[in-house]
């Protein structure tokens, strides 16, 4: 059975190192779009000119979520 400590751990342990994706991130705030959408705040890797390291990117993990990233690399960034 899967706990919400095991879901802690998984979120923190697996942040940056054996993951390909960034160890370090910014937060963004809640926004809403000029069609009237409401975006809620997110934590995004730092930007720097790569997609590789990208949390949605396979087999990134996004560390505040817990999810695989989905997207395929397939380029020279």
């Amino acid at each position: 059975m899967f706990s919400f400590v095991d879901s802690a751990l998984a979120k923190t342990s697996s942040h940056g190192s054996g993951t390909g994706s960034k160890s370090s991130s910014s937060k963004v705030h809640s926004y809403t779009k000029k069609n009237g959408t409401h975006v809620n705040s997110y934590h995004r890797t730092t930007p720097d000119h790569t997609v590789k390291n990208n949390y949605n990117t396979k087999p990134n993990l996004n560390p505040w979520t817990g999810k695989t990233g989905t997207r395929t690399y397939s380029g020279s960034r």
